[in-house]
């Protein structure tokens, strides 16, 4: 399927009213929306204290304020992880890989740019307009929201701009990713001939024995939260003319030599011998079946297409 065919799928998916896509769309505008929420007041607050107010340390926390702008999307992602992980001081919200873990990380995002254009927009502003205020009596709440309703344009860019780089700084961490494989042996292609430090293993073991067997050094490490997994089952179809043969094919791949000949050729584990990497004690939460391979197909290749755009 080329980029136009995909768009043009996709297109007819969110206009087909798919009750999948648009639960999507909404999480996905939820969370940035809540996000952005919660950063601005917190932003408008801040940006308008530094333009107005001289205290010890305020220059350093103005060129903290812009040093904040080239943070690596990364390295807040990490340091958020590290925040909510079940080891982490805030691991007991229970937020990681959750829509509020989200929310926060977006507001993170997002607070910087808030901040450093509202800095911007009221240190621009004519400082006449707050002295006219205080000899009309003003108090220091309507001088300060005056101040910023005569900068609503400079405070509205900031929102937009705010709101811009939660989706901007998101998409660049696909930047990181310097391509996808559809075989082990690609896989081992791709980690010789370049410098990767990551490499999710579809494959699980047989990956890496691939991997080992080409000379590199890898390990293997199955996240806390858990990992993807597949089960390759033998059933006897509807069909069948032999089915005392088709049992007894059955046997023979149960039996303890061929399931150990297939996970020392393969690296796979099988159902009678654990594997040596083995810690005893995983286990299955649950098996689903793909939701919806049609979709899943145009979403994925919207995914592979985006780079194209960029281009």
């Amino acid at each position: 399927m080329g980029m136009m065919e995909a768009t043009r799928a996709a297109f007819a998916l969110l206009f087909s009213g798919d009750a999948g896509l648009w639960q999507i769309i909404w999480v996905s505008l939820k969370t940035s929306s809540i996000g952005l929420a919660l950063a601005t007041p917190l932003a408008l607050l801040g940006g308008y204290a530094l333009a107005n107010s001289n205290f010890r340390g305020r220059r350093i926390l103005i060129w903290l304020t812009q040093v904040a702008l080239s943070i690596p999307t990364v390295l807040i992602g990490l340091l958020l992880y590290m925040m909510l992980t079940r080891q982490g001081p805030l691991g007991e919200l229970q937020w990681l890989f959750s829509q509020p873990g989200i929310i926060a990380g977006q507001a993170i995002i997002a607070l910087p740019v808030l901040l450093a254009l509202t800095l911007a927009a009221v240190q621009a502003a004519d400082p006449r307009l707050a002295e006219t205020a205080i000899t009309l009596g003003a108090s220091r709440l309507r001088v300060m929201l005056t101040l910023l309703h005569e900068v609503r344009f400079g405070v509205m860019a900031a929102i937009i701009n705010g709101f811009g780089r939660v989706a901007k700084r998101l998409v660049d961490l696909r930047r990181n990713v310097l391509s996808f494989y559809s075989s082990p042996e690609e896989a081992v292609k791709l980690f010789r001939h370049n410098e990767i430090a990551y490499v999710y293993g579809n494959y699980g073991m047989q990956q890496v024995k691939e991997l080992r067997a080409a000379g590199a050094d890898v390990g293997y490490v199955i996240p806390q939260e858990g990992a993807l997994a597949w089960l390759d089952c033998w059933v006897v179809s509807a069909g069948r003319k032999n089915q005392k043969l088709a049992e007894a094919w059955i046997d023979y791949m149960l039996e303890k030599n061929v399931s150990q000949a297939l996970t020392e050729k393969q690296g796979l584990a099988n159902t009678l011998t654990p594997i040596a990497a083995s810690a005893g004690n995983e286990r299955i939460l649950w098996l689903e079946p793909v939701e919806n391979p049609v979709k899943r197909k145009i979403l994925w290749d919207r995914i592979i297409s985006g780079d194209n755009f960029d281009n």
